[in-house]
């Protein structure tokens, strides 16, 4: 019968395991989250373009998707 410290420690390398395991997770998902966002720039520009051809907007930088903010000015 195994020892209770032998228990915890083959816990605590399972547990070290799923930490290590939850952090490629995580560092994949901000990688799909930047590709998705660098993917939706092209698409800002031409709706900034858009609205400035239809007087909706004052002729300003157009927003990054990544910096979070975008300003049309009616």
């Amino acid at each position: 019968m195994p020892s209770v410290q032998h228990l915890l420690d083959q816990q605590e390398d399972q547990l070290k395991k799923l930490r290590l395991e939850v952090e490629a997770l995580r560092t994949t998902l901000e990688t799909i989250r930047k590709y998705h966002l660098e993917s939706l720039n092209p698409w800002i520009d031409q709706v900034t373009e858009t609205l400035k051809k239809l007087g909706g907007m004052l002729d300003e930088t157009p927003a990054s998707a990544t910096d979070g903010e975008f300003d049309i000015n009616i």
